[in-house]
Order: C-alpha cells, then structure tokens, then sequence
C-alpha cells in the first residue's frame, strides 16, 4: 500500500485533544505509562544506587516480556505482597531505633535517617506508628489490613481492644477498596463523638484552709483516696442544690443528705 505524501508535523497531545470531536475528551490520566521513559534520554546515566538499578532492570525486564510471558496470579500476589511493603519497612526500622544500630554511625536516630534515608525522624517514626497498627491487627486474625503509612497511622492513637473493635467495625462496613486514610479517619471521628462526655459546670469556691482541710480529711475517712475528689464534688453540688453556703455550718447540714445518697447506692450495687 503506497503510502499518502505530503509534510508531518508532529503536534502534542494536549493539541490533538483540542482538535477532537468535543464529545470526544481525551483523560491523560488514562494514557500514563510508566515504561515509556525507560529510553527516554540516552545521553543521561541512571543513578547507581542500588535500589534505583532494581527499579530500571525491573522495567527493563517487564518491558522485553511479551504477552504470553506472563503469569498474572504471580504479579497479582507481587501487587498485594509490595501493598504492604510499608510495613516491613517499619519493622526493619523499628530494630534499628529500638536496638539503636544506628549508633555505630551517627550521632542520634534522626542523624541516621536524615544522613542514610534521605528522610526526617518523624516519617520514619509514622511508618513504625503504622506498621505497629498492623501487626496488631494481623495478630487478631484480620485478612484486611491498612495498605499504607496514611491508613495505619489514623489508628495509631487507638491502642488494644478498642483498636482492633474501631477496626473490625470498618471492615464490616466497607469495602476493602472503600477504606482509605479518610474513611478510617471520619469513622473514628464519629466513634469519638458518640462518647464525648458532657461538659462539666466549674465553680469557684472560696473556703477557709480549716475547712478544706475538714472536708478533705473527712472524704479520706469515709471514701478513700481515691473518692476525695468525688466526695468535695457532691458536697459542693448538694451545697448548691440546697442554697446553702460552704461553711461548717452547710456541711453539717450536708452530711446526712451525702451519706443517705451513698448508701443508696451502694444498696443498688
């Protein structure tokens, strides 16, 4: 078949879309490819570090293979297998602030990663964060896990029962494509706001140390340490209720409405 003659330009993508039918929109999104960059610049040597190498030979090799070269439930488990590459990152990590290898080079943790890593302190303290929200949940015999820094760190703050709870929660809830960072960060919000406690009323008070000292020993008598606070708290309340002044006198008047209310509930318990 002859070929049509005539001049070519070449012209860039952006400038064919224009040209296009405008039913018809081209998504650059769609169209990336990573390996087309693998000879993009021949006048330009790849960096030698060894984990950039890997990265190249990997291209290299995945680009020469045809379609049949493929095994795809291989690189289905190498996709899922590197998902949760953060996470042994953390552990690696982990030994060596915990165990302070980095000792042997530098002068402190941060020293190490900023020097060694290319990376604050506190990046790498968010991926140990995280990969410890991981292993908990991996311990409790969860097949989901966070699939990255973002997600696990959301329930770094969470710790023991309640983490794993907040977690079975989400995974009963969505999807495992549906849980991102943002996901996991709403739901514990509104977790949160069903157990916010109501706000409490202060109230300054003004008392002799003679009194304070009465009261807070008599507290100590009859509740414990631990039911002194509780006890000046109610005294004060009833005090309130009543109208009467915190004085002798009002706690006087007190003691009986206070040690009937405590006994009822004891009675209850």
């Amino acid at each position: 078949m002859e070929l049509p003659r005539g001049r070519f330009t070449y012209q860039p993508l952006k400038a064919i879309g224009k040209q296009l039918n405008t039913n018809y929109k081209v998504n650059l999104r769609y169209i990336a490819n990573p390996f087309d960059h693998i000879y993009q610049n021949h006048d330009v040597e790849v960096s030698n570090r060894p984990e950039i190498q890997e990265l190249q030979d990997l291209a290299l090799d995945l680009s020469d293979k045809i379609e049949g070269d493929f095994d795809l439930e291989f690189l289905t488990f190498e996709i899922r297998n590197n998902q949760l590459a953060f996470a042994r990152t953390g552990l690696i990590a982990a030994q060596i602030k915990f165990k302070k290898l980095y000792k042997k080079t530098h002068r402190n943790f941060d020293h190490y990663c900023r020097e060694k890593l290319g990376v604050s302190y506190w990046q790498i303290d968010d991926t140990i964060k995280a990969t410890d929200v991981v292993m908990e949940l991996l311990a409790n015999g969860f097949d989901v896990l966070p699939q990255n820094v973002n997600q696990g760190e959301k329930l770094a703050h969470i710790r023991g029962s309640e983490r794993v709870r907040i977690w079975r929660e989400i995974v009963e809830t969505y999807q495992p494509h549906e849980i991102t960072g943002r996901t996991i960060e709403e739901y514990i919000a509104q977790q949160e706001e069903k157990v916010l406690p109501q706000p409490t009323q202060t109230y300054t008070v003004e008392m002799s140390d003679e009194l304070y000292c009465f009261l807070w020993a008599l507290g100590h008598f009859i509740f414990g340490i631990q039911g002194v606070t509780e006890f000046l708290s109610a005294l004060l309340e009833t005090s309130k209720k009543l109208g009467n002044s915190l004085s002798l006198e009002g706690v006087h008047q007190n003691l009986e409405r206070l040690y009937q209310e405590h006994n009822s509930e004891v009675n209850r318990k």
